[in-house]
């Protein structure tokens, strides 16, 4: 995610709420990459994999799979921009 906002001119951001500040301007700014909902996904794979999953414990073994597939195609969307390669 980080490249991505580096390669979007953004500088390193140092926090997670600076990320999300930086993905919300940067979905401003380029509608295809709103559509894509990166900020919230962002904040949806934090949220379940790393508050329920890691701290918690809560997640099924369903609900890993789940999330670890929603975390590759997060990752498949931020490769595509970075190639030029959104459709």
């Amino acid at each position: 995610m980080d490249t991505l906002l580096v390669n979007f001119s953004y500088k390193w951001p140092e926090s997670y709420s600076e990320r999300r500040r930086m993905l919300e301007d940067l979905e401003v700014k380029h509608p295809k990459i709103a559509e894509l909902s990166l900020r919230d996904r962002f904040g949806a794979r934090g949220y379940y994999l790393h508050i329920q999953g890691y701290h918690e414990g809560t997640l099924s073994d369903v609900e890993v799979k789940e999330e670890l597939m929603r975390a590759r195609e997060y990752v498949d969307y931020v490769e595509k921009i970075l190639k030029n390669q959104l459709s």
